[in-house]
């Protein structure tokens, strides 16, 4: 643990940890997924929770990638998207993207 922390720390001191875990996770989930992805970023999150339609994302919360179909009006939360999920299944859902953690699919 002290070996993690000593080659953390250079980071940790410049405020940067956040984004040297991010990019850790990110490599992580390309290796195991073979997707190359793309960090959202808070300013990717104006609208529609940051979802575009025809964009492909992989949710960290459930570990696998979807394609937003579509956006639909939602008298609850504004707008919803319509996903197909890399399984097949289709669901609408009103989350939003979460920096860090979800990322958008590039290839």
């Amino acid at each position: 643990m002290s070996r993690v922390l000593s080659l953390l720390s250079p980071f940790i001191k410049n405020g940067n940890l956040r984004e040297v875990i991010t990019a850790m996770n990110k490599e992580l989930i390309e290796k195991r997924i073979g997707l190359k992805l793309k960090d959202i970023t808070a300013k990717d999150i104006k609208q529609f929770g940051g979802h575009r339609i025809g964009k492909k994302y992989y949710c960290d919360y459930w570990g696998q990638t979807y394609e937003v179909l579509d956006i639909k009006p939602d008298d609850i939360f504004g707008w919803k998207v319509v996903c197909k999920w890399q399984d097949g299944h289709v669901n609408e859902h009103s989350t939003m993207l979460r920096p860090g953690k979800d990322f958008e699919v590039i290839r």
